[in-house]
């Protein structure tokens, strides 16, 4: 998670104000008034967050998730401290000496906290966040190679397939040539012959 996200209202609600940044990182426009006006004033515990959170357009759920299996979660998303206090848990990071993951508490910047640190200050719970943006990368994966196991199976009925569509346009290819030899040969030349030989050709062609 690169973008910090200093400039959040109700620092002191630390559940709203993750929400808030959740909904930031969504693209999702959110009105603190009005949640506060819905939901009341108290502070936003789980209950609340689940609810609030799909009120402003997102799918989240409560889940335990141990330390050691924190890169495993679909990240970033609301983690809960030991003191019942929120954060965004963001990045997971495995590029120093030891695992680290970003995080960030409301009204602060993100820092990098190893793992072994994680384990003293994390309850183990995560509420998890799901919008149409969060999936806009797996449906970029949803392309042309996405069909490729079942070209590969129905190979056999796509070579059925592709010689009819051959077929039939070659029919419809010399259909008008048919019509211009009726009009050239049949109706100028009154020649019956070349319309007969014509005319089975064509009902050759619907009966195939």
């Amino acid at each position: 998670m690169n973008t910090s996200l200093h400039a959040v209202p109700s620092v002191n609600d630390s559940g709203l104000s993750c929400l808030i940044m959740m909904a930031m990182l969504h693209g999702l426009p959110v009105d603190e008034p009005q949640l506060r006006h819905q939901f009341g004033n108290d502070l936003f515990g789980n209950q609340l967050l689940l609810l609030a959170a799909k009120e402003i357009g997102t799918t989240a759920k409560l889940v335990h998730q141990s330390v050691d299996r924190i890169n495993r979660a679909p990240l970033p998303a609301i983690g809960i401290d030991n003191d019942g206090q929120y954060f965004i848990a963001g990045k997971y990071d495995t590029g120093g000496a030891e695992p680290r993951m970003v995080m960030q508490r409301p009204g602060s910047a993100p820092i990098l906290v190893p793992l072994n640190e994680l384990i003293g200050l994390w309850s183990g719970e995560l509420i998890l966040c799901t919008s149409k943006a969060s999936f806009a990368g797996k449906l970029a994966k949803f392309d042309f190679t996405w069909f490729i196991p079942a070209i590969v199976k129905y190979r056999s009925l796509r070579s059925e397939i592709l010689s009819i569509s051959l077929v039939l346009q070659i029919i419809s290819l010399f259909t008008p040539m048919f019509f211009q030899a009726v009009m050239d040969k049949v109706l100028v030349k009154h020649a019956m012959q070349t319309l007969n030989v014509i005319a089975i050709g064509l009902i050759s062609a619907i009966f195939f």
